[in-house]
């Protein structure tokens, strides 16, 4: 019983000293540096949020096909505006309504990736036009039509 309270006693005391001691001037020059940088991040961080959304706004502001401008609105709504600066380049082929297939033409092979990794959403959104429509096929263009974009 004793032993314990005396090693009830150093913990206390121990606690008592760390309670009582003052922080160091230096740890709160510290956290004072620590805290502007994360307000700075923070404010780089929105500026390049607010870009990315005026950058999307304006790429779909340049989209001449009526049906891809008003498709690539609703999938910024859905996606965020950075998914709409990979595809607005992109442009919706022909509707076969026997394969009930749309291709979109793709001026990059990272494009027709992320077309293909995301088709399910273009889908979705093409399926109010062409309801029978059942799959998107992102497709490259041959260099020479590349030029185009």
């Amino acid at each position: 019983m004793q032993d314990v309270n005396l090693h009830s006693r150093k913990i206390s005391a121990r606690a008592k000293y760390f309670l009582t001691k003052e922080t160091p001037p230096t740890f709160l020059q510290k956290e004072k540096k620590n805290s502007s940088k994360r307000k700075k991040e923070l404010q780089k961080t929105e500026i390049l949020f607010g870009n990315i959304h005026l950058q999307a706004n304006m790429s779909i502001s340049l989209i001449k096909d009526p049906l891809w401008k008003r498709l690539c609105i609703e999938i910024a709504n859905v996606m965020g505006p950075s998914s709409v600066l990979k595809i607005w380049r992109c442009k919706l082929g022909l509707f076969s309504s026997q394969e009930s297939i749309v291709d979109v033409e793709c001026p990059t092979e990272e494009i027709v990736q992320f077309v293909q990794q995301y088709a399910f959403i273009i889908r979705g959104c093409l399926q109010q036009y062409f309801p029978s429509l059942k799959e998107i096929r992102g497709i490259l263009l041959s260099p020479a039509d590349r030029t185009l974009f």
